[in-house]
């Protein structure tokens, strides 16, 4: 991917004869970040990666999202900050099997209940937070997973 390219998708599979099927899909949504960490690729000096978003629209081209059985929204920058963040969520859940799973990596500090709330929403397999003890009552400090959101 080169620095100035829209952030982009990868598809990982089990072997080379199920490439147009892949497993697990890894899409970078933005590059835009909340934090300034030192170790980071984005800040080293000389480095010119900018703040693009994938859209809405680009992200809907993502055809084999409909076989995958995994959906990770990561790379550079912040899934939380991206402005369509719950329709991407709405619409891969609605497109990808009822078993997949969909998560993100996220430093986690845009977190809140709102939020929240608002991912459960978005992923229309998981309509409340399991708390640390198994029940279904949620409970407001939420930690999305692969699986949905986990109480902390």
């Amino acid at each position: 991917m080169s620095n100035t390219a829209e952030p982009s998708a990868t598809a990982a599979s089990g072997d080379a004869h199920s490439l147009a099927s892949p497993q697990k899909i890894y899409v970078e949504l933005t590059r835009r970040c909340n934090l300034h960490c030192r170790m980071c690729v984005k800040y080293a000096s000389g480095s010119s990666i900018g703040e693009e978003e994938m859209s809405l629209s680009v992200f809907k081209k993502l055809l084999s999202l409909a076989r995958a059985k995994t959906l990770i929204l990561n790379g550079i920058g912040e899934p939380l900050l991206h402005p369509q963040l719950d329709q991407i969520l709405h619409f891969a859940r609605k497109t990808m099997p009822a078993e997949a799973l969909i998560g993100f990596q996220s430093n986690g500090l845009l977190l809140n209940g709102k939020k929240c709330c608002n991912l459960l929403s978005a992923n229309d397999n998981s309509h409340q937070a399991n708390d640390c003890y198994g029940s279904n009552v949620p409970c407001g400090h939420c930690q999305w997973n692969l699986g949905g959101f986990r109480c902390l």
